[in-house]
């Protein structure tokens, strides 16, 4: 009898931020895997916890004319893997 293998994945966001020593999380994901016959069925599911990486950097301005001896002031801000800030910059 031929056996059915599923696998869903969900994210889910977290109220805030959790640290530890391997980075900051900002969501968990849940895989849930499913093996059928047609009659019976089992799943299991694992949590996995996703960590923050730096995925781009924006400069503002993105670009600007400096006069001889002039300063202009810059902001950057740091993008995850997701396109969400960092909270810590």
């Amino acid at each position: 009898m031929a056996r059915i293998l599923t696998v869903e994945a969900e994210r889910f966001p977290i109220a805030g931020r959790f640290t530890i020593a391997r980075g900051s999380r900002t969501e968990i994901a849940v895989v849930t895997a499913t093996v059928t016959d047609g009659l019976t069925s089992a799943y299991s599911s694992v949590v996995v916890v996703v960590g923050q990486s730096v995925g781009s950097v924006h400069i503002n301005p993105p670009s600007s004319t400096i006069p001889l001896n002039g300063v202009i002031q810059l902001a950057a801000t740091v993008l995850d893997q997701f396109g969400n800030a960092l909270l810590v910059q």
